[in-house]
């Protein structure tokens, strides 16, 4: 458990210092899901969390090249535009799910 805790320290700090300050509370708990599937504990599949993991990443990368090609004033507007595209796509696949479900 202290090397777990440790790892997530690393992640939070690295992420905080190297990424432009991304927080990465969610991904922190997401290292912790998938070192305890890798582990052989609880009832996690090691495959949600490490694909979290890995859109997390490829999301502050991509975040990052955005604010760099926009720079610091322009970023925030397209933002908030792709925030909400992307939380539309994700409530018509959610809507979708509970009305298609097969019985």
């Amino acid at each position: 458990m202290a090397l777990l805790t440790v790892t997530a320290g690393v992640v939070e700090a690295t992420s905080f210092l190297a990424l432009g300050q991304v927080f990465t509370a969610f991904a922190t708990g997401n290292l912790l899901f998938l070192a305890f599937a890798l582990a052989g504990q609880g009832i996690v599949p090691a495959g949600r969390p490490a694909v979290a993991l890995i859109a997390f990443i490829v999301g502050v990368a991509l975040g990052s090249a955005v604010i760099r090609a926009l720079g610091r004033r322009r970023w925030f507007p397209m933002a908030l535009v792709t925030e909400a595209v992307l939380l539309g796509v994700a409530g018509v696949v959610a809507l979708r799910d509970a009305l298609w479900r097969p019985a």
